[in-house]
């Protein structure tokens, strides 16, 4: 995404700047920006900003279930045709 496809949260405006990063506790540094028509300073949600770990973990782990589950219904499959 690049910065002329972002909108003011606000005001739905185009003129937008980048307005330096914030120190988050969990992602590190996220970029905030600034609209230039209403001085709104925003940064872009991602789906992970109220999340207490790393997007990564997060990723990782949801990855791990789903190829566990398919490992399961490999397995269980296997053996109903064994059986």
């Amino acid at each position: 995404m690049g910065i002329k496809d972002i909108l003011c949260e606000k005001c739905n405006g185009k003129n937008i700047k980048k307005d330096g990063v914030r120190e988050t506790k969990n992602r590190g540094e996220v970029q905030t920006y600034k609209c230039k028509d209403c001085s709104h300073r925003f940064s872009i949600d991602d789906g992970f900003w109220k999340m207490k770990n790393h997007e990564g973990k997060i990723t990782a782990s949801m990855k791990y279930v789903l190829c566990w589950n398919v490992i399961k219904e490999n397995t269980r499959a296997f053996t109903n045709v064994c059986t």
